[in-house]
């Protein structure tokens, strides 16, 4: 059956054979989403056709008389055929059978496991041939678990029959281990074998052609993302199926968006149906990115990074995510609205990085080709930005590093470094361009780079700083009308100094202007820019991480302003408010 869990289904098939005698329960366990119940039904329908199965779930049972109607009802329609022969009515009493346990040694018995006779009608069977019981969800079944141990044990020791309990026992209480080996005679582990099971389900358990289709694409993503619950996946790509069916066909045929929709799914349905978020909370992944007091901060910084995906640019919209995943709800109309919006559905031209980053899912043919090409841009030194330019360098890392291609690291290291450098020259800000104030520094185009912690990439990463910081320096002068320019446009200036745009890349816009300078300014302004003024000023110096040089202008300003407050009564009535704010600002990132 599956390749992991080989040793489990023939050991199974070894305790089920007919000619192999036991007295014991075996039992199957496994981490929760593992695939346990997928996995044993599986094997009870590839099982011969003489081995039957009776298959009853506990989860939800809070006695015993409620397995007592589910084996009633699974046996039922076996009641009338020629395999079972009753003996007649045995009173439940004329039948005693007791395993007795002693825990802790001293040689008397502390806890009885009695095994009691089910009431379904039925005091005895007299033969059950081949057929065995698998219960199912055991940690999940609120009856006692000593209690439920006895039930089962009737089975085994008074009828011989064969029993499989099913159970991640990491959620069972411990106190039931110590009389577990009275009834449990092997107990076996599944571990999840993502592969063979997607496989499986590509095949038999999802009608969705396109799921098929995509298949490969998905066990890919699911090894690289190392995806092992395969409940939650199942989930997902049901998910998916379903935003397929009610999809315009032109959006069917676009491959592109098809592998971002079912990212997107199995990304947001994994964070939610482990509890990680809720499903409400979907719509905030985009802002907690860079907001590291948000309470899923962390979160979407994982999604983002685990999968890849642009949590700006989800192929739906934020509604149609909780209403799909939260609350099941689906409407087609607005599925193809969102879609319709979406960069996934324009006629753009997709830039050859991005088609690499998933590189797993490609062709041979088409891996080549667009290797190809970018060997082409690297010799050219042809890049549309600098961070395509690390979006390829981290590829081709990876790739090296996977054994895809031989080419020789420190060459790529030098010829990275070329490239930098020729576009630093001629835009010495442009390494700002992307890493924008308060943002991280590992990801463009919405997509994490590939090998961002490697050794290499990150000197390489530092080359582009140190010869952008050096660019900048030597460019200071070419700066300073632009920046003394801006404290004619207030909203822009406020704008700048709050982080929310950069000018030229440059982030240390204090520096340019002399305290008294921007002191004599402020005392220009209306009051309502003044206000505004000084709440920019306490954003940015609690909220952004700056450069040292402007904590040193910050120091100057207050000492400026302070020694002024009490002698210059002009002072005080223009600057109170920014008083106020400068008494505490700027003190978190010192």
């Amino acid at each position: 059956m599956t390749s992991k869990n080989q040793h489990i289904t023939e050991y199974l098939k070894y305790y089920l054979d007919k000619d192999h005698y036991s007295n014991f329960a075996v039992m199957l366990t496994g981490e929760w989403g593992v695939g346990k119940t997928y996995y044993i039904k599986e094997f009870i329908g590839k099982l011969e056709p003489d081995k039957k199965c009776i298959y009853v779930s506990l989860n939800g049972i809070s006695n015993k008389s409620e397995i007592d109607h589910e084996l009633f009802r699974n046996l039922h329609p076996i009641l009338s055929s020629d395999g079972f022969v009753f003996a007649g009515n045995l009173l439940k009493n004329s039948l005693k059978a007791t395993v007795r346990v002693d825990i802790d040694g001293d040689g008397k018995s502390d806890v009885d496991i009695k095994s009691e006779i089910p009431n379904i009608k039925i005091s005895s069977l007299k033969r059950l041939g081949d057929k065995f019981i698998v219960f199912d969800d055991f940690e999940r079944c609120s009856i006692n678990k000593v209690e439920l141990l006895g039930y089962i044990n009737f089975f085994v020791e008074q009828f011989g029959i064969k029993v499989i309990i099913v159970c991640n026992e990491d959620e069972v209480d411990n106190a039931y281990r110590d009389i577990k080996e009275k009834v449990v005679g092997k107990t076996l582990k599944l571990v999840s074998d993502v592969d063979s099971a997607l496989k499986d389900f590509f095949n038999h358990g999802n009608k969705c052609h396109l799921v098929k289709s995509l298949g490969g694409y998905v066990i890919d993503l699911c090894n690289d993302k190392k995806i092992i619950n395969l409940r939650i996946l199942f989930f997902a790509l049901d998910e998916f199926s379903r935003v397929v069916d009610v999809m315009d066909p032109e959006y069917v045929e676009n491959n592109y968006l098809c592998k971002a929709l079912i990212k997107n799914t199995i990304a947001l349905s994994y964070y939610v149906n482990s509890g990680k978020i809720l499903a409400a909370e979907i719509p905030d992944l985009w802002k907690a990115l860079y907001k590291e007091e948000h309470k899923v901060h962390d979160q979407a910084q994982r999604i983002n990074k685990e999968f890849g995906i642009d949590l700006f640019d989800l192929v739906l919209s934020s509604k149609d995510w909780v209403d799909l995943i939260g609350d099941g709800f689906l409407e087609g109309q607005s599925i193809n609205e969102s879609i319709s919006n979406s960069i996934y559905s324009r006629s753009i031209e997709i830039p050859v990085w991005d088609k690499l980053w998933d590189y797993n899912s490609l062709s041979p043919k088409n891996f080549d080709s667009l290797k190809e090409e970018v060997d082409k841009k690297i010799i050219n030194k042809d890049f549309e930005s600098l961070g395509e330019v690390f979006q390829i360098f981290g590829w081709y890392l990876q790739i090296i590093k996977k054994n895809i291609s031989d080419e020789s690291t420190v060459k790529l290291k030098n010829d990275f470094e070329i490239i930098i450098d020729a576009r630093l020259r001629s835009n010495p800000l442009e390494f700002y361009d992307f890493k924008f104030i308060g943002f991280g520094c590992d990801s463009y185009g919405g997509k994490v780079f590939h090998s961002a912690k490697d050794d290499l990439f990150l000197e390489v990463w530092k080359y582009a700083h140190e010869i952008s910081e050096k660019r900048k320096e030597e460019s200071y002068e070419e700066y300073m009308d632009i920046f003394k320019d801006l404290l004619l446009d207030h909203k822009r200036f406020f704008n700048v100094i709050k982080g929310e745009e950069l000018i030229q890349g440059y982030d240390r816009v204090m520096i340019f202007y002399g305290y008294k300078e921007i002191f004599d300014w402020y005392v220009s302004l209306e009051y309502n820019f003044k206000y505004e003024f000084s709440e920019s000023i306490k954003k940015r110096f609690n909220d952004l991480k700056l450069h040292d040089s402007e904590r040193v202008w910050l120091s100057d300003f207050k000492n400026y302003l302070y020694g002024n407050k009490e002698g210059v009564g002009l002072f005080y009535h223009h600057a109170r408010v920014l008083y106020e704010i400068l008494e505490n600002v700027g003190l978190q990132n010192q």
